[in-house]
């Protein structure tokens, strides 16, 4: 049996007065998946040609108790034929610090990193942004964004 629980979180947080709380477990469940998306502007297609080798998706993440050891969570980019891109954070590739516990960490994701099934995505009309979870985990995450990236993979 899966248990999937998705919240506003409003006694740890790293900006604003809430995180969210991501709690999953996909072991063992017949679901094919587990995830949230996050759709912005209205849902108008956004255009990411122009910046895709310039920004990237930020956010804060630590785990909701202890030391976490696996992590897998998928991030999609869908376009509005429902075609879909993805990056994967697993074993802590895209964290600052590479470790995950119950401090604060930074993780950014560059959209160039987007390359699974990049070439049936088109970026010049994202509707979402998709996080699928695999596994299992209790996260806390808070104060995603959009920022101009032009560093080096984390």
């Amino acid at each position: 049996t899966s248990t999937n629980d998705f919240k506003l979180y409003d006694k740890i947080f790293h900006g604003g007065k809430t995180s969210l709380d991501l709690e999953w477990n996909k072991l063992g469940a017949n679901e094919k998946w587990v995830g949230m998306g996050i759709g912005w502007d209205q849902w108008a297609g956004k255009n990411l040609e122009l910046v895709e080798d310039k920004t990237a998706i930020r956010f804060f993440i630590r785990s909701s108790s202890g030391k976490t050891k696996n992590l897998v969570i998928v991030f999609l980019l869908e376009d509005y034929n429902g075609n879909q891109c993805a990056a994967v954070l697993k074993d802590f590739n895209y964290l600052e610090n590479k470790t995950l516990d119950e401090n604060w960490n930074k993780v950014t994701i560059p959209f160039s990193e987007f390359k699974t099934n990049r070439d049936k995505c088109d970026f010049s009309n994202i509707k979402q942004l998709l996080l699928q979870f695999e596994v299992k985990g209790h996260v806390l995450i808070d104060d995603m964004e959009i920022v101009e990236y032009g560093g080096k993979k984390p």
